[in-house]
């Protein structure tokens, strides 16, 4: 489901989304050498996946946060306990090297673009109901699929607009819910919901300014939850 997904065209078949591929790669080869199950001896290999992942794609540095809640869920392990500590800390180092070096080469160590939206709030108003119809509905029924999100075909949403706060309240509830169900009940299906959700926070406004409200190529990642949600189903 995962490869044959509609809406991994963009990324597949644009030059531009290759870092997409690329971070994907190198972020399920890391967290096959990283995992709590895992064998001691893959963390030097697990570690240097994870650094080419950041060399791909800035979103990867969020996999360490991935890892940490996969640990807990599968295998009821924390990054404080001895035998994860030293991964985590080697995860860290690895981040800060990375971050060294861009401060060396680039004259913004993160830098988003022009800024689409004129303020957070605005933001957080209008990218849930963007979501909802432009990321989620198509990715179940590969209709309505748009290579180039922006205005006026996205425009912003209001203060006033009930429909705008409920997109916000389903959201926000939905990746509460998931969040707290495995954290609390370590429940692979909220895991499913919550992780690779990590990897959308970047391309949603909420945490640095962008000059686009979304594309396709930004969903490669996560949108490892729904299709194993999909597949759960289909088997």
């Amino acid at each position: 489901f995962y490869a044959i997904s509609p809406m991994h065209s963009e990324a597949v078949a644009f030059l531009t989304g290759r870092s997409e591929l690329l971070a994907a790669v190198f972020v399920f080869s890391a967290w096959l050498c990283l995992d709590g199950g895992s064998a001691p001896g893959r963390r030097g290999p697990g570690v240097a996946l994870f650094i080419l992942g950041l060399l791909s794609k800035e979103t990867v540095f969020l996999f360490p946060a991935l890892l940490a809640l996969s640990d807990w869920v599968f295998h009821r392990r924390t990054p404080w306990q001895k035998e994860r500590r030293q991964v985590h800390a080697l995860l860290a180092a690895g981040t800060c090297a990375v971050l060294a070096a861009r401060w060396a080469v680039l004259p913004e160590l993160v830098a988003g673009g022009l800024p689409y939206f004129s303020s957070r709030l605005t933001a957080a108003l209008t990218f849930p109901g963007f979501a909802w119809a432009h990321y989620l509905w198509p990715s179940l029924t590969g209709l309505g699929q748009c290579s180039d999100y922006s205005r006026p075909l996205i425009p912003d949403a209001g203060l006033s607009s009930v429909s705008a706060w409920l997109s916000l309240a389903a959201m926000a509830a939905l990746m509460g819910g998931g969040l707290w169900s495995a954290v609390r009940r370590r429940s692979p299906a909220g895991f499913w919901i919550a992780g690779p959700a990590f990897f959308l926070l970047p391309g949603s406004h909420l945490i640095l300014p962008l000059d686009s409200i979304g594309a396709e190529r930004f969903l490669y990642l996560p949108l490892m939850g729904l299709c194993v949600g999909v597949g759960s189903a289909y088997a």
